[in-house]
């Protein structure tokens, strides 16, 4: 029966690695003094943060390249060292030339607020300015025009009521009715059907404003009722249109008996 010895277990990358005379301190401060020649060369010629950086990595990678290329160790073992070597070189240059800015308050040229690209600063969401509040108003309603029709001259007649609603989100008040044009003298209030007097009215509230209508002569008459109102602004208006036609009522002469 034969004996056969064990035979030895292949070393593994990390035991490679540690055998890699260029992967050691020496090697990395190496490398670093590459990455930093690389940062040093394109901010000597004004060049901005992305182009500084890639000068960085890229001397970083040669110098590791260079160093590695001498090891008696395997290929692949040679490019993780190198690679290795390059990541931590560039990741201390950039980390020591960065807090350099910070203090300096400027880039290594000077020409740039940071010597290598930073990344922005998360936004900070839109703050809402605080809405105020809005001014509630009263509003008012009522047509526009009124049509009294036709009278006799020098007879008083109902016109249509004139509905007055209230439309705004606060009280209207109703301050005072009063008429102008031509023939104001011939348009009144008739207080037995008019209940805006005064009136103090709840948003959607109604009130009625009921005229008389008197024509002096024949012919189209014309005025104005003006509502006086606590909106913002002028008063409201309601033109007035009416008619007189036939004749005026004649007196009758009375008969007194004869005297005895």
């Amino acid at each position: 029966m034969t004996d056969h010895a064990d035979e030895a277990a292949p070393p593994t990358t990390r035991e490679n690695l540690r055998r890699a005379k260029s992967f050691s301190p020496f090697g990395l401060l190496v490398t670093v003094a590459g990455s930093i020649l690389g940062t040093v060369i394109p901010t000597a010629f004004g060049e901005g943060p992305v182009p500084t950086l890639l000068g960085a990595a890229s001397l970083a990678v040669l110098t590791a390249a260079g160093l590695t290329g001498a090891d008696g160790t395997a290929r692949g073992v040679r490019a993780i060292a190198a690679v290795l070597l390059a990541i931590g070189a560039v990741a201390l240059t950039v980390s020591g030339v960065t807090l350099t800015d910070l203090i300096r308050g400027k880039s290594l040229n000077g020409e740039h607020q940071n010597t290598f690209p930073v990344a922005p600063a998360a936004a900070e969401p839109p703050t809402r300015a605080p809405s105020s509040p809005k001014t509630v108003k009263p509003g008012i309603s009522l047509p526009a025009t009124l049509d009294c029709g036709r009278g006799a001259p020098r007879t008083a007649h109902t016109c249509p009521a004139i509905e007055v609603r209230s439309t705004g989100g606060a009280p209207l008040k109703i301050t005072k009715l009063e008429f102008d044009g031509p023939h104001r003298a011939e348009f009144a209030v008739d207080r037995t059907g008019t209940d805006c007097g005064a009136a103090n009215l709840d948003p959607g509230d109604e009130c009625a404003i009921t005229l008389r209508f008197t024509p002096a002569a024949p012919g189209n008459r014309t005025a104005r009722l003006v509502v006086h109102q606590n909106l913002p602004g002028p008063a409201s208006f309601v033109k007035l249109t009416g008619t007189g036609s036939g004749r005026p009522p004649t007196a009758t002469p009375s008969t007194l008996p004869p005297s005895g």
